[in-house]
């Protein structure tokens, strides 16, 4: 009741101000008590006129105007700006990074005047968006939510999105509450399309295809449901089908740049990789593309050479697109692209097995980011990556016992055993004959990563057990995502061994 207590002092007649007060009163004690019992999650601020231009701001992200629903929000903003969750709904409508941090972080300052369900669900998004201290307290900040909200559907639709991106992917869970969101609401088009991504994912095409549907028929004038069916048809293997949907789409938005990155992908997936980076380049034509967008423009064309087995052209991408954001020369986020390429080029010249130049390009990534970096965690990432890279090179150099020591010391730096950790041990096992052990790491892990697929196919081959290893490939080889560089770098390589 922050919003209700505003205008006292506009009330002069006493006998009305008597009356007035005693009402707020009551009304505020009633919905401090029955905070926790309401419906929905409630919306905090000093003018009804800013609600409004909220509600407004909600109803056109759900018709995918973004641009529309930031200018209701700044207006929102302009009614009150103490307005905690149009801070925070500013933020995660921006597809710029910095600018997303920094709207939360306005949402974080004036979380303590809102409801608790608001302070849940800012401080949710601050925890991965603004410190980025992690994502399993984001995830128990959202179960919180829909435990005080069950039939609000944004409750819902975020603790679905949780299960679904920031934390390990927990399918059943993510399908339940996203069900749950869309019965709340029918045409809750966000929680339609991530229900889409959430059934793909679950191998679960028939459903897939059923909700994709259902949100063309709702924005049937628009081109993002269009490609969300046609990337559907992509991970069919209907290539020639999703091309002719992504067409389609940009008849209805001819600067869909999401259509232009999925035909690409789809070329790539057909071997016809001139004609992928061709459309790639209609991008350098557009006067303006988002900050996403321009983030895929680079990572599509590193894929399509990937792809393609030429790491050293994908490595010359990368070289271009970080001195891009060395020298200033993009308004798109220079910073995260100076940051990307240094980091992708790295794992790159790696990869091929110049571990020599991929530490000098190290050494120069680490450096950049200690003079332009603020953020600690960020900076621990860097620096405990000294470790990884070291037992790269010693693996290369045949040195067993102190590759696994560099590892170890990884392992111990980052307090858990990540992606990088888990890829280069089997590596090194397998290099010694230790094939069991290989297995089960990558086994332990769950398999999901088409990189490590790869790694467990040839472990599976180096055993004599052909047949389940040709049934991984073929699994790598039927799996098809639009820029996904391990599931690139997995092709490449069994590829190059067929």
């Amino acid at each position: 009741m922050y919003f209700t207590l505003y205008n006292l002092d506009a009330m002069k007649p006493y006998h009305l101000l008597k009356k007035l007060f005693l009402l707020i009163i009551v009304v505020f004690f009633c919905s401090c008590s029955q905070d926790v019992q309401q419906k929905h999650i409630p919306i905090t601020t000093t003018s009804s006129e800013a609600k409004d231009l909220y509600q407004e701001a909600r109803q056109l992200q759900k018709q995918y105007d973004i641009v529309g629903a930031e200018e209701k929000l700044n207006k929102a903003l302009n009614e009150d700006s103490t307005f905690a969750l149009a801070y925070m709904m500013k933020g995660m409508i921006s597809e710029n990074f910095e600018q997303r941090r920094k709207n939360i972080l306005k949402a974080m300052q004036y979380a303590p005047l809102a409801s608790d369900g608001e302070q849940l669900w800012i401080k949710a998004r601050n925890m991965y968006y603004g410190t980025q201290d992690g994502d399993s307290t984001e995830y128990q900040y959202f179960n919180k939510l829909v435990d005080l909200y069950p039939d609000d559907a944004y409750a819902n639709y975020m603790f679905g999105f949780v299960n679904h991106h920031h934390n390990n992917f927990y399918p059943d869970s993510a399908i339940a509450y996203l069900k749950k969101a869309i019965s709340l609401d029918e045409q809750f088009t966000l929680a339609i399309d991530d229900l889409v991504y959430a059934y793909m994912e679950n191998d679960d095409f028939l459903n897939a295809e059923q909700m994709a549907l259902k949100n063309v028929e709702l924005l049937p004038e628009l081109a993002d449901p269009k490609n969300t069916y046609a990337e559907i048809l992509m991970q069919l293997g209907k290539h020639e089908e999703s091309i002719k949907m992504y067409r389609q789409a940009l008849e209805k938005d001819s600067t869909s740049a999401w259509s232009i990155i999925g035909i690409a992908a789809n070329l790539n997936y057909l071997n016809r990789f001139k004609a992928a980076r061709e459309e790639l380049d209609k991008l350098d034509d557009f006067s303006t593309i988002s900050d996403y967008n321009f983030r895929h423009k680079w990572r599509a064309r590193v894929v399509s050479y990937i792809e393609e087995n030429k790491l050293d052209s994908a490595i010359v991408v990368l070289e271009k697109q970080k001195q891009l954001g060395l020298k200033n020369e993009t308004k798109h986020e220079p910073l995260f692209h100076a940051y990307m390429s240094y980091l992708r080029k790295t794992n790159l010249l790696f990869e091929s097995g110049d571990f020599n130049t991929g530490m000098r390009e190290y050494e120069e990534w680490l450096n950049f980011a200690e003079n332009n970096i603020s953020r600690e965690t960020t900076l621990k990432n860097v620096r405990d990556l000294r470790h990884y890279y070291n037992a790269y090179s010693q693996y290369y150099l045949n040195e067993y016992n102190d590759a696994m020591d560099h590892l170890q010391n990884y392992k111990v730096a980052i307090s858990n055993e990540n992606e990088h950790y888990v890829q280069l041990k089997t590596k090194l096992l397998l290099k010694e004959g230790r094939i069991n052990e290989a297995r089960e790491i990558l086994e332990s892990n769950g398999l999901i990563n088409p990189y490590e697929q790869q790694l467990y196919a040839t472990a599976l081959a180096l055993d004599e057990q052909k047949e389940e290893s040709v049934q991984w490939i073929k699994k790598i080889m039927n799996t098809y995502l639009i820029d996904d560089i391990d599931l690139s770098l997995a092709r490449a390589k069994v590829k190059s061994k067929l």
